[in-house]
């Protein structure tokens, strides 16, 4: 018998295999997805999506495939492994998929490579232009894709006519495919798209555990197999991505029948993930043992107001009771008050609460202890975890009617401190944007100390600008949909070219949130700024521009001004 039919369910719920039946509908996923289908419809070329391994690329993949399938108009091909030995392989495999053959060979033996070329575009021509179809090449692990291919798909990109391109490409990568991508700038500047997928925040985490529940049950209302403190411990444990949160819940599960019983708790969930755990060092396993109930203790003692226990029985001394009976052979069902009740508390009370339990499995955020490689310094011991923000995801913000509230949130790296971030992102240390962020950032404890890989936020604060502020001219280097990708290209840039850089995020409402990387300065005339853009190093010199006044309704979230040059 399935062991899913034990839980009354009709299907497993955490299979491991791409299956686009059990798409969750993330937000970043959804605006990939339109992002992708948009492009396609217009037929704009070349599309790239990267992210992490784990982060959902290929079910992505065969969900685009499955919403392209419902439309006729459309002729969709699929590579799952581009790593060929020598291009003459892909040409004849492309050939195959759309002339429907083999190229064969006649008298004269096999075709050339340029004869090949030729069949494929008359093909194309024929497809696009003759029928008005719309031919998607679509391509997973993109990162295996060799030089010569590239080539070979530029080559292909140059197909077209004079309204649009005759073969839509999807290249689904994991995040190597950028220094690919930065070896052939040629192909590179083809890209129309490139959208990059983030994991999980704990919203999404938990939606998606109970979507792949209620898909699989055999009742109208799905069984609850995880409490709210075991699906927070299971977000800390996988860090949101979706492939780790399938292989936790489906273990958590097994434990479940193993065990006899019906619902998980954050303990059960500690098990299993420890178990998981094969390389986990002496040391992680010595904390897990000697400070769970120091991290309890200073939890209650420091973090918790008085006026939670000047009640009766609150939402908070429920969430003890339920935490403690866990650890039992059952554990009592929450209450719908209760559960609703603890969905409105702050995520710093969420990390108090239910973070004791993922210290219990050994630190969840201490990174495992790694050797360093021959010649490298060893990196300085990482900090305890600070109490994680339940945040909105870090993906691309698609434009909208109204500005936004927030620029976006970052992790804290090695050497961060809160002013630089606020220097970084605002272009000003003002008392008015440190107290900004701390406002939004309940778990800052002391601004003089942020914690490595914690969350923080920040709002958008909007810069007032004046007539000569509107008129004046800076130095376009770069542009971002994301606060951490901006964050992340600034600091590559102080360091490879050794260039002041600033980030300029800016709001239009054609455009929505986007962030330019621009030179330091910002100049009141235009050939200053000319002077100043080819005195800059030839790779960022190559892809500059001016920018000189903004569009109506555009709004400034940096102090960039106040550099100017005057």
């Amino acid at each position: 018998m399935e062991y899913y039919k034990l839980l009354k369910l009709k299907r497993e719920p955490f299979s491991n295999t791409p299956d686009p039946d059990c798409f969750f509908e993330s937000r970043q996923h959804v605006a990939c997805l339109q992002k992708l289908e948009l492009a396609l419809r217009l037929k704009r070329g070349l599309n790239v999506v990267m992210g992490d391994v784990g982060t959902g690329k290929t079910t992505l993949c065969r969900e685009l495939i499955r919403r392209l399938a419902a439309d006729t108009r459309i002729e969709t091909h699929l590579l799952l492994d581009p790593s060929f030995d020598f291009p003459g392989a892909f040409l004849g495999l492309l050939h195959t998929m759309l002339c429907g053959h083999t190229p064969g060979g006649g008298h004269d033996g096999p075709p050339s490579e340029m004869a090949i070329k030729e069949r494929i575009k008359q093909a194309l021509f024929e497809k696009g232009v003759v029928r008005n179809q719309t031919v998607v090449l679509i391509i997973d692990e993109g990162q295996k894709i060799p030089g010569a291919v590239l080539e070979i798909l530029r080559e292909l990109l140059n197909y077209e006519t004079n309204q649009f391109k005759l073969l839509q490409i999807v290249i689904f990568a994991q995040p190597e495919f950028a220094s690919l991508l930065e070896a052939h700038p040629n192909f590179a500047d083809r890209i129309n798209l490139l959208h990059r997928l983030a994991p999980l925040g704990f919203a999404d985490t938990r939606r998606m555990i109970r979507h792949r529940i209620k898909l699989s049950s055999q009742t109208a209302k799905p069984i609850a197999l995880f409490t709210l403190p075991a699906m927070w411990a299971i977000h800390r444990a996988t860090k949101g991505y979706p492939r780790q949160i399938i292989h936790l819940c489906h273990h958590s599960v097994l434990a479940l029948i193993i065990q006899n019983r019906t619902r998980a708790g954050w303990a059960l969930i500690r098990s299993c993930r420890n178990r998981m755990r094969l390389n986990e060092s002496k040391w992680r396993r010595r904390l897990a043992v000697g400070l769970p109930v120091l991290a309890i203790a200073l939890a209650l003692a420091f973090a918790l107001p008085d006026a939670l226990f000047e009640r009766g029985d609150t939402v908070q001394r429920q969430l003890f009771k339920i935490m403690a009976s866990e650890q039992g052979p059952s554990a009592p069902a929450m209450t719908p008050a209760t559960d609703a009740g603890i969905r409105d508390l702050p995520p710093l009370a969420l990390d108090l609460f239910f973070g004791a339990g993922t210290l219990v499995d050994g630190l969840a955020g201490v990174p495992a202890a790694r050797e360093p490689a021959a010649g490298q310094t060893p990196a300085p011991p990482a900090p305890l975890p600070a109490p994680a923000v339940a945040a909105i995801d870090a993906a691309p913000l698609v434009p909208r009617a109204e500005p936004p509230r927030l620029l976006g949130q970052v992790a804290v790296k090695y050497g961060d401190t809160l002013r630089g971030l606020a220097l970084a992102v605002y272009g000003s240390t003002a008392n008015r944007y440190i107290r900004a962020v701390i406002e939004a950032n309940p778990q800052i404890q002391d601004p003089n100390s942020i914690e490595l890989d914690d969350v923080i936020a920040f709002p958008a604060i909007p810069y007032p600008m004046t007539s000569e502020d509107r008129a004046a001219h800076c130095i376009v280097l770069e542009e971002h949909e994301t606060l951490p990708a901006a964050l992340q290209r600034r600091r590559e840039l102080r360091r490879e070219a050794e260039v002041p850089v600033r980030i300029v995020p800016h709001y239009t409402p054609v455009e929505g949130l986007r962030f330019l990387l621009t030179a330091d300065t910002v100049f009141s005339g235009r050939q200053e700024a000319v002077d100043r853009a080819a005195a800059l190093p030839e790779r960022m010199a190559a892809g500059a521009r001016i920018q000189s006044g903004w569009p109506e309704g555009t709004r400034i979230y940096s102090n960039v001004f106040a550099s100017r040059d005057r």
